[in-house]
């Protein structure tokens, strides 16, 4: 009997409910943009190294120059991995000051 009392009157204080429920929200969101996150990265790194890989593959037989279409191959692989991690970090940067 004592235990539900207690209950009652920790539920009749608001702030402590809408604390409880922003650390739940809090908790929830901070999980989906990690989870969000990791898949999207490992999504992304996946599709350029196939496609990376695929395309090497064609340049080097359609091209007898190998180093030159190698190089830009890479270089321009590169540019686009660090132009979408830092457009991701950016934005979770943002969500998280909101």
């Amino acid at each position: 009997m004592h235990f539900v009392i207690t209950i009652q009157t920790l539920c009749k204080c608001q702030s402590f409910v809408i604390i409880v429920t922003i650390i739940i929200i809090i908790i929830v969101v901070v999980v989906f943009v990690v989870v969000f996150v990791v898949v999207f990265v490992v999504v992304f790194v996946v599709v350029v190294f196939v496609v990376t890989v695929v395309f090497i593959c064609i340049s080097i037989r359609i091209i007898h120059i190998i180093p030159i279409s190698v190089m830009m191959n890479t270089i321009l692989m590169l540019i686009i991995i660090r132009v979408i991690i830092t457009y991701v970090f950016e934005n979770n940067n943002y969500s998280h000051n909101i």
